[in-house]
């Protein structure tokens, strides 16, 4: 789909493809839908719309999902699979993790760190300087408000680890009526990104969405009225969370929480949130006074239009263009919080970081999947050198049954360097170890 703005014949019924796709509803059924924006559709279709969206970015992404998980736990040391370990131990051989990834990426993150660039506003000429300098200091300062810095850093943390880094902005009034700057890490699990995008950093998608966990309690002061079936987003819950797709009272029958309290951390709903961006159209008219030109919304467009009728005067000159509208909406077991203006108003409130891209299965990935295999050999090699060690360094014999006077302290004593071991009467004056296969004489021993 092309981002360009239509010109001209173009008409406010023409919506992209994905739209009428997703929409589910045969053209004989509801011909009339598949020409309006999802802003503008009843609660009941937004909420199929999304949620048919949710779906198709969700399988996109769930290999990418298990991926991650699989990475996360792999930087953490936990390199050996259960049927490892289990070989492993049905063989005698230690448990070897030598952990060069987590090294390579710590190294690799500190030179994020100590390569930072400053954000400056520069003039386009010598004139703005002074404006400039402000919004450079009202950087400085709101970023340093929030540890922006560091957030950005673990971000890019998740990146190197599993191809995807997440910053989420917004501006919160919880700390004061004046509002605070916000600009926070997001685990990239929970994230889930539009099917179709390809760029670098998912700058062509036309939608993000975030699935959180929340303390019920948290979920009914966010969504007042709501009863806890219709918080909960159990369609939404399985791959990447920890509990399986079961609806709340499962869940509180399963845990054997009996308890009515809303503010019990242990009982969890989740939440949706969903933003996506949609054509909207608008009209460029010309000034009658000086020819300027002035932007309209539809409806302003359509009212100007007509009062310049009655009062008999020459049609305005204006052209249909679009552009885009951010959107968001918060769902549930249904539409928790309809579609409206998106908080950061021309933008996403989450920002993605994007490592290589895979593109047979069209999804970023980071520098553990390049180490997992070397990582993997090592560990092996270790454990096998130490089995070889282990096993060598006891000096292993063969000796027939009267070659020891006693054969159990033999055993006991042979790997210790310092113990002694009793040999049959006449073993060593004799010079006869032809009993001990892999013994060494005294003769070889530097003995005359």
């Amino acid at each position: 789909m092309s981002d360009d703005d239509g010109t001209g014949g173009a008409s406010i019924t023409e919506q992209p493809d994905e739209f009428e796709d997703d929409a589910g509803d045969s053209p004989s059924d509801a011909n009339h839908d598949v020409f309006r924006r999802v802003s503008e559709l009843e609660p009941e279709k937004q909420f199929k719309i999304l949620k048919g969206w949710w779906d198709v970015d969700q399988q996109h992404s769930e290999g990418w999902r298990l991926s991650a998980e699989e990475y996360f736990a792999f930087v953490a040391g936990h390199q050996l699979s259960p049927e490892d370990k289990e070989l492993l131990d049905s063989q005698g051989r230690p448990h070897v993790v030598f952990n060069r990834a987590l090294t390579i990426i710590k190294a690799v993150c500190g030179f994020e760190i100590n390569g930072r660039h400053e954000i400056q506003f520069l003039p386009v000429n010598t004139q703005a300087t002074e404006p400039n300098e402000v919004l450079t200091a009202g950087s400085k300062w709101m970023a340093g408000g929030c540890d922006a810095e560091d957030e950005e850093s673990q971000a890019f943390d998740q990146s190197v680890i599993s191809g995807m880094g997440w910053v989420e902005t917004r501006y919160s009034y919880l700390e004061g009526p004046r509002g605070k700057y916000i600009e926070e890490m997001v685990d990239c699990r929970e994230m889930y990104w539009d099917r179709t995008a390809k760029k670098k950093n998912l700058s062509d998608a036309r939608r993000l969405s975030r699935v959180r966990k929340m303390p019920i309690g948290d979920a009914m002061q966010m969504f007042p009225g709501k009863s806890r079936t219709q918080l909960d987003a159990s369609w939404a819950v399985g791959v990447g969370l920890d509990y399986p797709l079961k609806s709340i009272e499962e869940k509180r029958i399963r845990d054997g929480n009996t308890t009515d309290d809303a503010f019990d951390d242990n009982n969890e709903v989740a939440i949706v949130c969903m933003q996506w961006w949609e054509r909207e159209p608008y009209w460029l008219a010309e000034n009658p006074d000086n020819g300027s030109a002035v932007e309209l919304d539809d409806d302003d467009y359509q009212k100007l239009k007509l009062r310049m009728g009655k009062l008999g005067m020459p049609p305005i000159r204006a052209v249909q263009l679009f552009r885009k509208s951010y959107q968001q909406a918060f769902l549930g077991g249904e539409i928790l919080k309809e579609a409206h203006p998106a908080p950061l108003g021309d933008q996403f409130s989450w920002v993605c970081i994007t490592g290589e891209k895979d593109q047979s299965r069209r999804w970023f990935f980071g520098l553990v999947q390049v180490m997992k295999d070397p990582q993997m050999w090592a560990n092996r090699f270790l454990s096998q050198t130490m089995q070889i060690m282990n096993a060598t360094a006891k000096g292993g014999i063969m000796a027939e049954p009267d070659a020891f006077d006693d054969q159990r302290q033999a055993e006991d004593s042979y790997a210790d360097p310092a113990g002694i071991t009793w040999l049959s009467e006449g073993a060593i004056s004799d010079g006869d170890q032809s009993g001990i296969a892999g013994a060494t004489g005294p003769k070889s021993a530097g003995h005359s």
